[in-house]
């Protein structure tokens, strides 16, 4: 049997049986039902059904035992022709590899490092309609259960540097999208390809197809962990909006973004945008988080590259954290404390502001939007290694993660 997708519509077998079902809507009874029926097997679909009431009802009770039974058979063949039953979605994930065997350049560049401390490498390939994923994984073998990365875009070979270290450094791991070395794949950007169905993905145009099953692949390496969605991104210089090249800068406010310029601490003179001044109002707003000028600092370890005493480049406005929340900042008290705790640490603060319109299918927006707890992605400029790592370092002290040569306490990562 072969499955269509209508776009725009609902989603139906070739078989004419009058059924009224749509996949991406109905998807939780039919995957309930289809539990019970990959656990009994084949010869028991009709207990499977019964053991299913969400799929009575579903289909409105309206059958007689015989057409009961052929909606069910329909209902069998749309998943097994769908894999996991997540629009055709396939996954493998290999056991540890030697690194030398990918053709992966940033596993290449970062080889040396890799094998001295023993990092697991690892492929995953995720197969979606017509996308055929690869990432590549590298997890810390001792310690796996510290911060985890996410690198969606292939062509930010800086952020792919720190993130190693960052593995190294405090245990865990990252997930790094393949797409030939280019920011999209196939057309699209994997950092907006997140999405749970049909009329999630219809909000958001960088989208070209749902992709609950990358969405999930992406974010199962989360599951048992207690700390946040964390990700790391590279950006241009400047915005180009003043006359820059990049598209995410605390010089660009709007509506739903505003800029929370870090402290002037260890040297760190606040926002000093390349080709423009940020508004004056960013002063104002840094009271408002409850951070001054005068606060003591967080997370002053040195990093591998020297001090991070000193640093202007932290007040650059292309190197910023980026959150995102469902309300204003001012009525979320627990994240308003940590843009507060960010700024006290001299890290300039990005908030978006999450609403029915402006949903983009990005990582951060889908965590926000699910509440699948908190996300933090460290932007820098290309090539700033220095100062992307000595992001890292403070941001994950205001989080309250050490590093693994460090005296061990209370960690969110490594909690039982």
């Amino acid at each position: 049997m072969r499955r269509t997708d209508q776009p725009g519509g609902q989603q139906r077998s070739n078989v004419d049986i009058d059924i009224d079902i749509d996949i991406d809507k109905d998807r939780p009874a039919l995957s309930a039902w289809w539990t019970v029926y990959e656990a009994r097997g084949a010869s028991t679909l009709s207990t499977a059904a019964r053991e299913t009431p969400a799929l009575g009802t579903l289909l409105k009770g309206s059958f007689r035992p015989l057409r009961c039974l052929a909606a069910i058979l329909v209902l069998a063949l749309l998943f097994g022709c769908a894999g996991d039953g997540s629009r055709g979605t396939s996954m493998t994930i290999s056991d540890c590899l030697e690194p030398t065997r990918t053709n992966s350049a940033d596993i290449r560049r970062n080889l040396s490092r890799i094998q001295a401390t023993g990092l697991c490498y690892r492929q995953q390939q995720v197969h979606e309609g017509r996308f055929r994923w690869t990432f590549h994984i590298l997890e810390h073998q001792q310690h796996p259960q510290g911060p985890f990365w996410i690198l969606p875009h292939d062509n930010e070979d800086t952020a792919f540097d720190v993130a190693v270290q960052a593995v190294i450094d405090y245990g865990g791991g990252l997930l790094a999208v393949d797409s030939g070395g280019q920011r999209n794949f196939l057309g699209q950007d994997p950092n907006r390809n997140f999405s749970r169905s049909h009329a999630e993905s219809k909000r958001c145009p960088g989208q070209r197809e749902p992709a609950p099953g990358y969405s999930q692949a992406v974010l199962d390496h989360y599951r048992g962990r207690h700390g946040p969605a964390l990700a790391l991104h590279n950006n241009h210089n400047g915005w180009s909006g003043n006359g820059g090249t990049g598209t995410i800068s605390m010089a660009r406010e709007s509506a739903s973004l505003r800029a929370y310029p870090g402290a002037r601490l260890n040297g760190n003179p606040g926002i000093h945008a390349s080709r423009s001044n940020t508004s004056s109002r960013n002063a104002s707003r840094i009271s408002s988080t409850g951070t001054s000028g005068t606060s003591s600092s967080t997370g002053s370890s040195n990093s591998s590259n020297g001090s991070i005493k000193g640093n202007r480049r932290l007040g650059d406005e292309d190197n910023l954290i980026f959150v995102v929340g469902t309300a204003p900042l001012s009525a979320d008290p627990t994240l308003k404390r940590r843009v507060a705790a960010l700024n006290a640490a001299g890290l300039n603060v990005m908030h978006k502001q999450l609403n029915s319109t402006n949903f983009d299918c990005s990582l951060s927006d889908y965590v926000a939007r699910h509440r699948l707890g908190e996300y933090y992605n460290i932007e820098a400029e290309h090539g700033d290694r220095q100062t992307q790592q000595q992001m890292v370092e403070r941001l994950l002290a205001v989080l309250g993660i050490e590093r693994l040569s460090a005296p061990r306490s209370s960690s969110p990562f490594l909690q039982q």
